[in-house]
């Protein structure tokens, strides 16, 4: 009969390490789309290893990263309509 765990003993699921094309896929995943990025860097923040939380900080930095690029691209493109519309005479 197996031993009876407590439920502070139970263990939890870790998530692999991205490497190769996963990692850069991730980053690039990270930057264009902030929440997915976002959702990867809080999975592989309590990781086992410093590799997990460095990759997690990258990613958190790379959503950060596109939000702002976001924001300011929508920002711009809003003036430069306005800027058009204000040019054009009828």
């Amino acid at each position: 009969m197996p031993p009876k765990r407590s439920p502070s003993t139970v263990p939890s699921v870790g998530l692999p390490y991205p490497q190769g094309w996963w990692r850069v896929a991730a980053y690039f995943l990270a930057f264009f789309v902030p929440g997915a990025g976002l959702t990867l860097a809080l999975l592989y923040w309590r990781g086992p290893d410093g590799r997990s939380l460095r990759f997690s900080r990258w990613c958190l930095a790379l959503s950060a990263a596109g939000a702002v690029a976001a924001w300011t691209g929508s920002a711009m493109w809003s003036d430069i309509q306005n800027s058009q519309a204000g040019i054009q005479p009828w």
